[in-house]
């Protein structure tokens, strides 16, 4: 995107270079992240969340697609019944699902005002009984002290925290589907390409 913003003149060739230094950041930070959690994932966080039979994923603005393509990623490996929302359509009918034993699994923001919103959502999950999972930010102390388990993320630019998320959700999706015994290479059901007449 930057490539073709610089070829139209919207962005200068300091701003590319710092746009490609700033992935290489993050790269290091997913790396790191992955080995921060990839034993406790394989071992104990694995063995917990598969016992569960339904989930909930939350996100918020830059989130929201991210919760989306987890919940898919859980529902195609480890056929587990999945449902994902908006954190603001909360109210709207989720939360009549909310309970000890659906876990509702939430990815923070590090725009102050979203993450202010989203755990407000987060609160009403919790006054309602729910268990909590959260990728959340190093500095968002409220949503850690809220959360069953937290998954932390450092603090990287804004639109870049979900790629240093994604190991992690990555990780936790496979392991949960690999302790279920699931063929995770070969989903059922799931075509591994697209024909359109």
């Amino acid at each position: 995107a930057h490539r073709i913003a610089l070829e139209k003149g919207l962005i200068s060739i300091e701003e590319l270079h710092t746009a490609e230094e700033d992935l290489l950041v993050v790269a290091q930070i997913l790396e790191s992240c992955m080995e921060n959690y990839r034993l406790n994932i394989a071992h104990i966080v694995a063995k917990e969340y598969a016992q569960y039979q339904n989930f909930i994923f939350l996100g918020r603005h830059e989130s929201y697609p991210f919760a989306q393509e987890a919940a898919l990623k859980l529902k195609e490996t480890s056929y587990r019944y999945t449902l994902c929302y908006a954190a603001g359509e909360l109210k709207h009918g989720p939360l009549a699902l909310i309970d000890s034993t659906t876990p509702v699994v939430v990815f923070s923001s590090q725009d102050p005002i979203i993450y202010s919103k989203l755990l407000g959502n987060v609160q009403e999950v919790k006054a309602r009984g729910g268990h909590i999972v959260a990728f959340a930010y190093e500095h968002q102390k409220e949503l850690h002290a809220l959360a069953d388990r937290v998954f932390t993320i450092p603090c990287t630019k804004p639109l870049l925290g979900t790629i240093a998320m994604t190991g992690i959700m990555q990780l936790f999706v496979y392991q949960i589907a690999k302790e279920l015994g699931r063929p995770i290479d070969k989903p059922r059901n799931l075509a591994k390409s697209v024909t359109v007449e």
